[in-house]
């Protein structure tokens, strides 16, 4: 079995600095979709899960950020009558007139006699729903604007008397659009006798492509990949496979199929990851037309320069980046996450931001320029909030000095 697939560098001190910096943020601490259009700060909000109730306007209703009785997330909204009568809370957001929106939210009841969504403005083809039970539900309307602006009210009875109360989590309000993605171009990335690595790229949409569709053989094999590479697994050794896929927006509007890719396995049968390479050849290959070097092995995996089987030792490495130097952190207008947002993130998916996944790296290992140059980013980042918390601790100190 191969030491190394392609030309790849050995990143366990970087792992370590990595951890140390994770280890860091969290002593100092102690999914926006660009499509949606209710994107205020907001605990109901499925594009901003933050503990704030920005945006929406209420009657005689309190607002309570709530946390432990949520769909998803950290936070929903509480709306609790406060005296009796007809109370509710209010999203306001612009619209275009003529144009088809998609509102989705998850509520339940907390005692209310129907508790519901009733007389919203701004659709000439609204109609009320009662909020049904005290169970999360998902409520989901299509409505077309006849105004500038809407208005969802949401009542926490018909009417409600004081202490009635509903709940509302991850309200997602977004333009109807029925517009398909331009289909993507499908490669081949490398293969072995029993996988194949399919790289894609081309794939373009109006709102943004939030997922990819792979076929193998005319039969759906994988529906949820959001990356651009995929590894189809447990084929069969000298046996031809067809792969296509399509490209599918935020909407669920699916493009047209992409080129049809033939993948012909490798012969070898023992099942480990040769990449397209005969791991028992050690010469070194060059070849003039593509301007490639094979070292131990006899060809060079699709879109890349070198090829090595086996470890690599060297003095140094140099790597000329394309990307900008993560200088620009310190720019006046860069945004800097907050410790909370930070931590929401963290929370839901489990590594840092602009951080590849464990699983990315596992499938697709590391590049060496991009991995250090995210690793400053992340340093600049974190010395950016060492810096403020210590503005912090040193206001609460000359506060507490001024006390005393």
């Amino acid at each position: 079995m191969m030491n190394s697939n392609f030309f790849k560098c050995n990143f366990n001190n970087a792992k370590q600095i990595y951890c140390l910096f994770l280890v860091l943020l969290i002593q100092f601490c102690t999914k926006l979709n660009a499509q949606e259009l209710y994107t205020v700060a907001n605990a109901a909000s499925a594009a901003n899960e933050y503990n704030s109730i920005v945006g929406l306007e209420t009657g005689n209703t309190d607002v309570i950020v709530e946390q432990e009785d949520v769909y998803r997330g950290n936070y929903a909204i509480k709306l609790l009558a406060n005296s009796d009568g007809w109370q509710l809370g209010k999203i306001l957001f612009s619209t275009t007139t003529n144009v088809e929106y998609r509102i989705r939210l998850y509520a339940k009841s907390v005692g209310g006699q129907r508790s519901g969504f009733y007389l919203w403005e701004g659709f000439s083809d609204f109609v009320g729903s009662e909020i049904e039970g005290t169970s999360w539900k998902k409520y989901e309307f299509v409505f077309t604007a006849n105004s500038n602006q809407a208005v969802l009210k949401f009542y926490t009875g018909h009417p409600s008397i004081i202490g009635d109360a509903i709940l509302i989590d991850e309200v997602s309000i977004m333009e109807v659009d029925n517009q398909a993605p331009q289909p993507p171009v499908l490669t081949l990335l490398r293969k072995s006798s029993t996988t194949a690595n399919l790289s894609w790229s081309g794939a373009t949409d109006n709102s943004g492509v939030s997922a990819y569709k792979v076929y193998k053989n005319g039969v759906l094999e994988q529906a949820t990949t959001n990356e651009s590479e995929y590894q189809s697994n447990n084929l069969l050794p000298n046996t031809s496979y067809e792969y296509k896929l399509k490209a599918v927006d935020f909407y669920g509007n699916e493009s047209s199929f992409s080129n049809t890719l033939t993948v012909t396995t490798d012969s070898n049968g023992n099942g480990t990851e040769s990449e397209n390479w005969n791991s028992s050849n050690t010469t070194v290959h060059l070849t003039d037309d593509t301007k490639q070097v094979a070292l131990g092995v006899t060809t060079v995996p699709t879109g890349y320069k070198l090829a090595v089987d086996g470890k690599l030792i060297t003095e140094e490495v140099k790597v000329q980046l394309r990307e900008n130097w993560p200088d620009y952190v310190f720019s006046n207008d860069y945004t800097l996450l907050s410790i909370k947002e930070l931590e929401a993130f963290i929370q839901k998916e489990k590594h840092l931001p602009n951080i590849p996944s464990a699983e990315a790296i596992h499938k697709n290992g590391l590049e060496l320029g991009e991995m250090n140059r995210l690793l400053l980013e992340k340093i600049e980042e974190l010395t950016l909030h060492i810096i403020q918390l210590n503005t912090e601790v040193q206001q609460l100190k000359q506060a507490t000095a001024q006390k005393e």
